[in-house]
């Protein structure tokens, strides 16, 4: 099993040991990590069995909050290259396409440049690539429609 660092200590958190409730617990068992340090606690972790309810613990204690993903505005896209940070980008509404974390390093009125290798232009963003907040999965790429040639959103 892992370490559970602390997200606010950075202290190692341990298991609270589970105990096995009769009454309000419905029979189950309940665990939870706790930091000794900080007093941090973990999210509940419930199972029929102790082994279980510490492992449901523990990666509810590895989950950290994520920023939902989402295909990135053009000013976003423009505003991320004038600072330097890396991008997804997505070619193409294909599943073989692979994706790549880049970052543009020349800025154009309505297009970037990827490494002197192509110019992506403003007019084809969301129609023949776009630019996500971090790597999709296949269940977010399904899911976000491409712009047809009208500009209108159609599900990929």
């Amino acid at each position: 099993m892992d370490k559970v660092k602390c997200p606010y200590c950075g202290a190692e958190m341990r298991p609270d040991y589970p105990t096995h409730c009769t009454y309000t617990c419905n029979g189950k068992f309940h665990a939870r990590f706790e930091c000794p340090k900080c007093r941090a606690q973990s999210p509940l972790g419930w199972a029929d069995t102790q082994a279980l309810a510490v492992d449901t613990a523990h990666a509810a204690a590895m989950r950290r909050w994520q920023k939902p993903n989402r295909v990135m505005t053009w000013d976003e896209v423009v505003a991320r290259c004038k600072a330097g940070e890396p991008i997804v980008i997505q070619l193409g509404d294909d599943a073989a396409n692979p994706f790549y974390i880049i970052g543009f390093n020349q800025i154009y009125e309505g297009s970037v440049q990827v490494f002197h290798m192509r110019t992506y232009r403003n007019r084809e963003y969301g129609g023949t690539w776009r630019c996500w907040s971090h790597r999709p999965t296949d269940e977010e790429r399904a899911g976000a429609g491409w712009l047809n040639g009208n500009g209108e959103s159609e599900k990929g």
